[in-house]
């Protein structure tokens, strides 16, 4: 193990380093059977990854060598101490990366239209946290509550047209609620 470790340009830091062994050394076989059944992304998520990244770097590495292309990697997704929080996180981010990925980009090829011109184009898209980001750095995890914050933007702004500086805004969908304040 520990030339194993050494080749691969790691020191023996914790008890990790025997299962990113294990993980790296089936990464063939797991590549396989994900194409086999159409999987497109990998989320991976170890133990201590939240301080010591060095092995999901290294099995993120060799996910990359043998043909994924589509990989979150839990400590860049959420810097988190707790494994399951982290975990999930990571795992919403694969699952979505793939789907966003193309909706955008056929979003933006319509946008530019068949001239293929996109000097006058920005897109940018609205995430969790209210805020805009470029298509380039936007990911899964920040997909996921951006209706809410939309819904928020907007009706804070409509508010404020109207001359209201507080309001609340109660969006009901067909599973979920959401009610917030804006002043």
């Amino acid at each position: 193990v520990g030339a194993a470790l050494a080749q691969a340009g790691l020191k023996r830091k914790t008890a990790m380093a025997m299962p990113t062994l294990i993980i790296a050394a089936n990464l063939p076989d797991i590549d396989a059977t994900c194409t086999i059944y159409g999987i497109e992304s990998l989320a991976i998520c170890l133990l201590n990854a939240y301080c010591q990244p060095e092995h999901e770097l290294l099995v993120e590495r060799l996910a990359r060598e043998v043909g994924f292309r589509e990989i979150s990697v839990s400590h860049q997704v959420a810097m988190l101490v707790k494994l399951v929080s982290r975990g999930d996180t990571t795992v919403v981010d694969a699952y979505l990366n793939p789907v966003l990925r193309s909706y955008l980009a056929r979003l933006h090829a319509q946008l530019i239209g068949p001239t293929g011109n996109a000097e006058h184009y920005d897109l940018r898209v609205l995430t969790s946290a209210g805020g805009l980001s470029a298509v380039s750095r936007f990911t899964g995890k920040d997909s996921v509550l951006s209706g809410p914050a939309g819904g928020v933007v907007g009706y804070s702004r409509a508010a404020q047209a109207c001359g209201f500086t507080r309001a609340v805004g109660f969006d009901m969908g067909g599973t979920s609620t959401d009610v917030s304040r804006f002043d």
